[in-house]
Order: structure tokens, then C-alpha cells, then sequence
């Protein structure tokens, strides 16, 4: 028998020393297996670590509300396993302590609804790590199915649903809220509490495939990409939660016509942020990317048939709020987004800057935001810095044909994610540029070409589009031309010479010479010598020759043809005739 199921992993965000255990009580376990009774497992990161459990229900070897201690080393697991398969047995409210820091998994095996058994489960986080506001989407399964489980951690937590009466409990104690039609539910309490969704595929009165999961805090959400692998079968839907305003910024494996800010509804009662319902079957079967440009969201993977197993898991951030350490930006600005909160102090420098959800951050450095989470203030920080594509050095050679070394990019700032693509170009201007094939490493080596070319790198990442690097040519050594052409002045003219400059010219070092009559040359001294131009002085020599020397990586300086600058006397011939009519009266 073929069972799928999800149990999402939340790494660091899992550990903890102080636990509830949150589970449906609605349905029996299959009578049919006999191992598949409601459990929860711990297991230690550390050696000689003290664990205290109290079971709300017996479990095998310990009676309910009674405490059981055990020691466990790193990598070992202690399950604590129901005596029975009934509802009444269910483990809702047990209460776990360690001395270190321990991760744990709750799991009800072969769940029954009508013909059909599925197992749920998650692994939870501990109670630093819950909030005291949440909203959740309802899945596919039939109306009697989709329930949510509340467990409050303090004694006198007061939750209510939709802004509806508060219902009071007790530390370990559990309340359902049923799901039959309504799309959304908010969930708020003066105290943390665990939110267990239990949903699925199909009608209860004939087969419901069932899934559970942990659902995060609207403290948590601050993930602004998300990824998950997609199965080759059955069908794929994911939940979405975001700030209103951001639903128009995402994309799905770069795609942004998938998740469209059509998809999105207004959440009732948080009319500040807006949810999806998305159907992603026909994508692309593998790792699927979900980002947003504008904000952090949530997101849940539901997928599965009523008829074979539903798979439920959310792969958001779990815990408190946080930014990501660095924030990439890739032109003038980047929003920096916060969670969900009551009220939002954005500093840069010390200095206040900011006050509400997101703030436009328009220069490099470490951002802090301070956010009030229902009574709470949340602390996070993160540091901009400025994409930049980078810079590739030419090449030069002193004959055809060339054979490159690999061309490397420096001064580039780029995300861990970053996708390369090389190109080249006869000219290095826009429009002429043409993708080199199976190209995308950081580094190029060119193939040996008989002329000249131009190279650059693009780099793209989930943060930002296409940026590339200025062009870089590899080239032979080439003179070029002076294009001024030779010039001409009277002696009475008070205007400079125009600036000599040459085109079609490949080289890093230049060298201007002079000469009296065009066959014996002398250098031009000091800086302005080996500049790419240079500027005639004024002169009392008729005609002065001038050309450039251009050379690199140790090649033969080559040399421009020679242009002339000459002084003239420019006098005008006497005309007696025309000077006659101007004498007299």
C-alpha cells in the first residue's frame, strides 16, 4: 500500500525546549494496521538531554497527565505512542520540557473518512516560536472535514475567530473551529497559541483524502521566494498570503502570467492583506520557484486525488519575522518589506525614517525595522547592497589569429542564485549583440578568432533581470586612424588646433610623436604623451607632422599615417582697380 504525505522540515525554527502537541480528535485511526495509532516523536540535538512529557492521554508506558522523564543523546528519538486508536486517546495538549534544545514530530496514521485512510502529521515549532494571530485557507475536502485545531499555551487565553466571541482556555487545552463553506478564517488570542489545519480532497460521505499541517504565524511571514518540488501527478494547488499591494509581483519559475493579481481576494476581517487559491497542475513537473518582487507571502503545497492521498505541507518561514541578511538592489531602489504588525519604525543611520508597512530604501547600507506584533516588538535588520554586473579587462594580442585566455570578471556583486549568460559582438554597441551557446559558467574562454570582438556577461537572479558587464574586446594590436585629418591656420588666427583623435584603434598604451619633416620622429614627454588624443600646441614652425603609437601586452608599437599642421601667412594679393574706388570723395 502507496501512502504520500508531507511533513514539512523547518531547520533551525523547530528547535526548542518547551512544546504542545496540537491534534485532530475528530476521526479513528485505522483498525485495520496495527501500528497506526496517534504519536509524537523527539529527537535530541545534543547529548545527555533531560526530557519531561506529559502525556494528555495514555501512551505506552505512561497514564495520561502524569510526567515521564527521559534522557536522550544527540540523534536519538523517543516515541510516544497512544495505547489505543479512538478519538478519546488523542494526544491534544501533551506537554513536552527539555534541558536542550530538541525538535518534534506529531503524526496520526491511516486517518478514516468514508473508504479512505491517509496518515497526517508535522513537525512543530516550539512555543518561542508561535504568534498570536493567523489566518487560514481552506482546502478541497468535503464539509465536514476541513477543521482547525487551536491549543492554547497559557492558562486564560482568550481566541476568537472572525472577530467573533472570544472562547476561553487553558494552557493544553484545545478548541475546533469547523470550515464547512467559509474560504478563510482569522484566527486571533492574548496569547500564543498552535494552529493545525486539518483539510483534504473529496466528499466525507464517500472518500476524503485527509492532510494536516502547522499553519505559521502572520508573525513569521517574510519570505519573498519560495521553493518546493512539484510531483508528476495528481493535483497541485497552492495557498498564498500577502500584504495588499504586492499581489501584482509575482512570479512562478520566473513566469509572472501563473500567480496574477487576479488570483488574490481580500481576506475578511484583515482587509490588509489578500489570499489565492491557485491551481499550478499544468507546471512544469520539478522544482517550482515562487517569488515576489514586492513583499514577503506565505504559501502552502496541497496536492493529491480523493482517491488516492493528499499531501498538505506549508514551506514558509516559521518563528518570528526576520530579513534576509542581505537585501540585493538592482536599480535606484528596493521596497523593503515588513510583516504583519500593528505599527512599523524604520531606521537607517540611527535616524528614523519611516512608519509604515514597507519603506523604499534608495541607498547602501543596514536597515533596521521595529514592529509592534500585538503587544510585542519585533526587531529585524538587514543590509542593501547594490547589484553590480562588474568589469572585464581586454585582451590584445600582436597577431592573428588570437587565442584567448578565459575572460574574468571583477568588482561583480552578485546573489548566491545568480544565472550567467556570455555574449559577443563585431562592434560592442547595442543591437549587435548575440548569446554565445552554453555559456552560463562566471567564467569565458573564447575561441581563436582571426578579428576582433567584443565580450560581456549577463547575470540575472530571483532578485533581479538582466544586468551586464561594459563590453571588453579582444583584439590585435591596431594603429587605427587620426580622424582630425591635417589642418591649417593663419598666423592671425587666435583659435587652437583641434584635439587629435583616432578611431579603429585596439591597444592600452599610446604614444604621440612630432616631427619636421615626417621621416625623423621624436617622442611628445610627460603625461599628456600617452594620452588617447592630444592637443597641437601653438607653434611657429610652418608645418609640424604628427602621429600615434599604440601598443599592449608587450607588442611592437604601431603606428598611425602622419597628418600635418601648418601655419600659413593667409595674405591677401592687392587689387589696385578695387582699392581706386574707395579713394576721393
Amino acid at each position: 500500500m502507496f501512502l504520500q504525505g508531507t511533513c514539512s522540515l523547518k531547520g533551525a525554527k523547530a528547535l526548542g525546549t518547551e512544546f504542545y502537541t496540537p491534534f485532530q480528535t475528530l476521526y479513528l485511526t485505522s483498525t485495520g494496521y496495527p501500528n497506526a495509532y496517534p504519536q509524537f516523536h523527539i529527537v535530541a540535538t545534543q547529548n545527555n538531554t533531560t526530557v519531561s512529557i506529559t502525556p494528555a492521554a495514555n501512551i505506552v508506558g505512561t497514564t495520561a497527565n502524569s510526567t515521564k522523564t527521559v534522557t536522550l543523546n544527540r540523534g536519538e528519538t523517543f516515541a510516544a505512542r497512544a495505547e489505543t486508536f479512538m478519538q478519546t486517546a488523542r494526544l491534544a495538549g501533551s506537554h513536552i520540557e527539555a534541558d536542550k534544545p530538541v525538535a518534534v514530530t506529531v503524526c496520526d496514521d491511516l486517518l478514516f473518512v468514508g473508504s479512505s485512510a491517509d496518515v497526517t502529521g508535522d513537525q512543530l515549532v516550539p512555543v518561542e516560536g508561535l504568534g498570536s494571530t493567523y489566518v487560514v485557507i481552506r482546502g478541497f475536502a468535503g464539509s465536514s472535514s476541513e477543521n482547525v485545531f487551536i491549543l492554547a499555551t497559557q492558562d486564560n487565553t482568550e481566541v476568537s475567530i472572525n472577530g467573533g466571541t472570544p472562547t476561553s482556555l487553558s494552557a493544553g487545552q484545545q478548541m475546533i473551529h469547523p470550515m464547512p463553506t467559509d474560504l478563510t478564517a482569522v484566527i486571533e488570542s492574548n496569547y500564543p497559541v498552535y494552529v493545525y489545519q486539518l483539510s483534504g480532497f473529496g466528499a466525507s460521505s464517500t472518500r476524503t483524502e485527509l492532510g494536516a499541517v502547522l499553519i505559521p504565524s502572520m508573525y513569521s511571514i517574510g519570505s519573498r521566494r519560495i521553493a518546493f518540488n512539484k510531483e508528476a501527478s495528481n493535483t497541485h494547488n497552492i495557498f498564498v498570503l500577502v500584504r495588499a499591494g504586492c499581489e501584482d509581483g509575482f512570479t512562478v519559475n520566473g513566469d509572472p502570467t501563473v500567480l496574477q493579481a487576479s488570483d488574490f481576494t481580500t481576506v475578511p476581517n484583515m482587509t490588509d492583506w489578500k489570499y489565492a487559491r491557485k491551481d499550478i497542475t499544468s507546471v512544469a513537473t520539478g522544482v517550482v520557484s515562487v517569488s515576489n518582487s514586492k513583499g514577503a507571502f506565505s504559501l502552502g503545497y496541497f496536492y493529491g486525488t480523493s482517491t488516492s492521498a493528499t499531501s498538505f505541507g506549508y514551506f514558509s518561514a516559521f518563528g518570528t519575522f526576520e530579513f534576509s541578511a542581505i537585501t540585493y538592489m538592482c536599480g535606484p531602489s528596493v521596497t523593503l518589506a515588513g510583516g504583519y504588525a500593528r505599527s512599523y519604525e524604520w531606521y537607517f543611520g540611527g535616524v528614523l525614517v519611516g512608519t509604515g508597512p514597507s519603506y523604499e530604501a534608495t541607498e547602501v547600507g543596514t536597515y533596521t525595522l521595529e514592529m509592534d506584533q500585538d503587544g510585542t516588538t519585533v526587531t529585524a535588520s538587514t543590509t542593501v547592497v547594490r547589484v553590480n554586473a562588474g568589469t572585464i579587462a581586454a585582451q590584445y594580442f600582436c597577431s592573428a589569429p588570437t587565442s584567448s585566455a578565459p575572460l574574468t570578471v571583477v568588482g561583480a556583486v552578485a546573489p548566491d542564485d545568480t544565472e550567467y549568460q556570455w555574449q559577443s559582438s563585431p562592434t560592442g554597441i547595442e543591437g549587435s549583440w548575440t548569446t554565445i551557446p552554453d555559456s552560463i559558467s562566471p567564467t569565458y574562454t573564447p575561441t581563436t578568432q582571426t578579428q576582433t570582438r567584443y565580450y560581456r556577461r549577463g547575470m540575472s537572479s530571483r532578485y533581479c533581470d538582466w544586468a551586464y558587464t561594459d563590453a571588453a574586446v579582444v583584439a590585435i594590436v591596431t594603429a587605427g586612424t587620426i580622424t582630425t585629418g591635417d589642418q591649417i591656420k593663419c598666423e592671425s588666427d587666435t583659435e587652437p588646433f583641434r584635439l587629435l583623435e583616432v578611431s579603429g584603434s585596439y591597444g592600452d598604451t599610446y604614444r604621440w610623436q612630432k616631427s619636421d619633416d615626417g621621416v625623423n620622429w621624436t617622442d611628445i614627454p610627460g603625461p599628456t604623451g600617452a594620452t588617447a588624443t592630444y592637443q597641437p600646441l601653438p607653434q611657429t614652425s610652418r608645418t609640424l607632422y604628427y602621429r600615434r603609437g599604440t601598443t599592449a601586452n608587450s607588442c611592437a608599437m604601431v603606428y598611425t599615417d602622419a597628418v600635418t599642421v601648418s601655419i600659413s601667412s593667409c595674405t591677401l594679393p592687392v587689387n589696385p582697380h578695387l582699392m581706386g574706388r574707395f579713394r576721393g570723395n
